[in-house]
């Protein structure tokens, strides 16, 4: 008997119109799409404690399947399973280990994790886009390593190939607003003129943004420090990698993939303007090494995509 999956995530209603109206590619619902037309899913918004728990005992599936780890949300659940009560198989994907977003784990308080541990022993399956973060979780209990899994997830590179094909521009392009160095966004704006260098804000539609990164030379990532405790900035760099950009990336060591080893970036330091500078110059005046960036970048891709990702969800979900 195949399974059904009831999908339950905070505000995915907009970004599935603008999938189904060809506006985006499949990454943006994290698996939903790949999902619904395996299982035929269905999809529920994240709403109140109440609903959310009434949605998911009530609604007949075997496996319920959640985008980010949101604990209270789901905490009635978690209690009947681990009473035995609740039978259905609960998937989810996490963004950093499960104490939080721009928590660094050596200074979580150790009541808020041993009851964020207990939390995660209602999860069948956590599904991680970075190793460190599901290190981090093995090595603080919170899940066993039977219980994770690594993902290659990525950019849906048939969309990509429905856009126009990306050219080398003139100018640098930075876009993204969580836990963001805007103060090194705006010291670039000022040593760089319009022509070199854009940020893109939120003003901007998502089409308006596909299109200037498309025409773009190349594109720049810039995580703060307690962005750097997760993979913060990986959207932008695998739309980057699959329309064959060069990245220029604060390090991060969360990140799935080491772009200078894969040779289609270069790392700078928290707030290294200057450095930033310098690569910009390197690569706007050496065609050869701007080549070389962009073929590997495409190549990367190759191994972080939406159709990757959908295998391995389908497979996991298959297995549970």
């Amino acid at each position: 008997m195949r399974k059904t999956v009831v999908i339950h995530n905070k505000g995915i209603q907009n970004s599935m119109k603008s999938y189904h109206d060809g506006k985006c590619g499949s990454r943006m619902l994290f698996g939903i799409a790949e999902l619904q037309n395996a299982f035929g899913a269905e999809v529920y918004n994240l709403n109140s404690i109440k609903q959310t728990t009434w949605n998911i005992l009530t609604k007949r599936c075997d496996i319920v399947f959640v985008q980010d780890f949101l604990p209270k949300f789901y905490l009635p659940f978690f209690l009947l399973k681990l009473l035995t009560l609740g039978r259905k198989k609960f998937l989810i994907l996490m963004h950093a280990h499960p104490y939080g977003k721009g928590k660094v784990l050596s200074e979580v308080k150790w009541y808020k994790k041993f009851l964020l541990n207990i939390w995660c022993k209602g999860i069948d399956k956590a599904l991680f886009f970075d190793p460190v973060s599901l290190e981090e979780t093995v090595g603080s209990g919170a899940l066993s390593l039977e219980h994770c899994q690594m993902v290659h997830w990525g950019e849906d590179l048939d969309y990509i190939k429905q856009l126009p094909p990306p050219v080398p521009g003139d100018y640098w392009v930075s876009s993204g607003k969580e836990r963001r160095d805007f103060k090194l966004v705006n010291e670039l704006k000022e040593l760089l003129s319009e022509d070199k260098f854009k940020y893109i804000g939120p003003e901007y539609s998502h089409e308006e943004c596909q299109i200037l990164t498309l025409k773009s030379k190349g594109v720049i990532v810039t995580p703060k420090e307690d962005g750097l405790t997760y993979c913060c900035g990986i959207t932008n760099i695998v739309e980057a990698i699959a329309m064959g950009k060069p990245v220029i990336c604060v390090r991060n060591e969360h990140y799935p993939f080491d772009i200078e080893k894969e040779g289609c970036g270069f790392y700078v330091d928290c707030h290294d303007t200057q450095k930033i500078l310098e690569i910009v110059d390197m690569i706007d005046k050496d065609d050869d090494l701007y080549n070389s960036l962009s073929q590997n970048a495409a190549r990367l891709s190759r191994q972080y995509n939406m159709n990757i990702f959908g295998e391995e969800l389908i497979n996991i979900v298959e297995s549970l």
